[in-house]
């Protein structure tokens, strides 16, 4: 299978003072974890990591969209995370965290089984997902990092993780 690996969908460059753009070399990361595997999403587009709230039902959405709940005055959708990723679904405990994220302007919730740490990640050790990978499954993830516990970390790309038609 030959596909062009995505990019790794960290902030990997910014606007210097002179305008001219730099190249970064870490990043800050929310890891969690799904299943006992390690997942990571760059906190730039967190907003808040809270308990699981209580959830309104919303009919004829996907299996994987739970509802809405309100947070800090706003209406905030709720994704569970391990049914979007085909993985199997779990009864929320109390390490479940849902990890508000703003892929664009408006606000998404993604229930997680447990957020681990907040880390820096060294961006030249993000590899791309490895191109063997069904498109389907690659698509959801920027890169991959080896920690130096030999943990894999993948890190999701909200881009094609949350559009939830």
């Amino acid at each position: 299978m030959n596909r062009e690996a995505p990019s790794t969908g960290l902030a990997l460059t910014h606007a210097a003072p002179s305008g001219v753009a730099a190249r970064l070399e870490a990043a800050n990361v929310v890891l969690f974890a799904l299943e006992g595997r390690l997942y990571g999403l760059e906190i730039l587009s967190l907003d808040e990591i809270t308990m699981m709230p209580a959830i309104t039902f919303v009919p004829r959405s996907p299996s994987f969209y739970l509802g809405i709940t309100s947070a800090r005055g706003r209406i905030v959708p709720i994704v569970d995370l391990r049914r979007r990723m085909n993985m199997p679904p779990r009864s929320p405990d109390k390490m479940t965290r849902v990890i508000v994220v703003r892929p664009d302007e408006e606000p998404v919730g993604l229930v997680v089984d447990s957020v681990i740490a907040v880390t820096r990640l060294d961006l030249a050790a993000v590899e791309p997902p490895p191109a063997t990978l069904p498109a389907a499954t690659g698509s959801f993830l920027s890169g991959i990092v080896r920690m130096k516990s030999d943990e894999i970390v993948s890190l999701l790309n909200l881009t094609t993780l949350l559009p939830v038609e």
